[in-house]
């Protein structure tokens, strides 16, 4: 995710729609997304990550990997938010 204003209303429509955990992986916003994720942060729902650099080929390979590290997953999905 980078600089996406639509993330709070993007959380609360999966967790409604059942998701219980969710990886934020911020790629360099200005200014970093945590602070309007404070709530979710602190209550668990979320886990952040601050990402920032330059990965070649592109970031997502790195974040993914990183994902299946941190998580004990059953079912996962991810999506991007510029595309959605």
């Amino acid at each position: 995710i980078k600089n996406d204003p639509d993330i709070v209303e993007w959380i609360d429509y999966h967790k409604k729609m059942g998701c219980s955990k969710f990886y934020v992986f911020d790629h360099n916003s200005h200014p970093p997304l945590n602070s309007t994720i404070t709530t979710y942060i602190d209550s668990g729902l979320v886990e952040y990550i601050y990402i920032s650099g330059n990965f070649k080929p592109n970031p997502q390979i790195k974040v993914y990997g990183d994902c299946i590290e941190r998580a004990s997953l059953t079912w996962t999905s991810s999506s991007s938010l510029q595309i959605l």
